[in-house]
């Protein structure tokens, strides 16, 4: 597990333990705004990092009690994430079978890829004139680190956040929401795809 994770996990597991303990602690703290990242986004965080990064591939079986072991928590911030990434997409829950990471559909792929060549026009006609400068100069730097690798797994990293960058001035944060939804959903699709084409031009 990832170190600075592992730390985030063990904080949080503990600030929850010492609330529980404490009622007047959880009242006065009640009037507090909670600067700590909830565990359940921090574990939905992690599993969906592992998928969209490659390291839980399709199909693969993603077990409550291990993940839980493994990031040093109990199973309901871990059914909450698991939850959470079937909404997204990402993760199939399947009764008495536990979760799977989502499988590819030939189907499906065309849909999401359909559906994002509609909405992303609309992003980037709303964002381009309201990029700032400084926006501009993390786009360009983006595009020279894209430029500049040639491990796939980073390309494929570095144009998703060059993408959703392009888009994040639009002033329309339920399309900014529907559309990294989707890159997420087709990000093993394209892995899956670049991944073939590099093994081939190797070979």
């Amino acid at each position: 597990m990832d170190g600075a994770l592992g730390v985030t996990v063990a904080l949080l597991s503990a600030a929850s333990a010492e609330q529980t303990a404490d009622p007047v602690a959880i009242a006065a703290d009640a009037s507090r705004p909670r600067l700590i990242e909830p565990l359940g986004q921090v574990v939905t965080r992690h599993l969906r990092d592992a998928i969209l990064e490659g390291r839980l591939k399709a199909g693969a079986r993603t077990r409550q009690e291990a993940v839980a072991q493994e990031l040093g928590t109990s199973r309901i911030p871990v059914r909450e994430a698991l939850r959470q990434l079937e909404n997204e997409g990402l993760v199939s829950l399947v009764p008495h079978s536990g979760a799977r990471v989502a499988k590819f559909d030939h189907g499906e792929y065309t849909e999401l890829y359909r559906i994002r060549e509609e909405l992303e026009p609309l992003a980037i006609a709303e964002s381009a004139p309201r990029l700032t400068d400084g926006d501009i100069d993390t786009l360009r730097g983006l595009m020279l680190q894209i430029e500049r690798t040639n491990d796939a797994g980073v390309w494929l990293d570095l144009d998703r956040r060059f993408h959703l960058a392009s888009y994040a001035a639009a002033p329309m944060p339920r399309l900014l929401k529907l559309i990294e939804g989707f890159w997420n959903s087709t990000q093993q699709y394209r892995r899956a795809f670049y991944g073939a084409i590099s093994a081939r031009y190797d070979g």
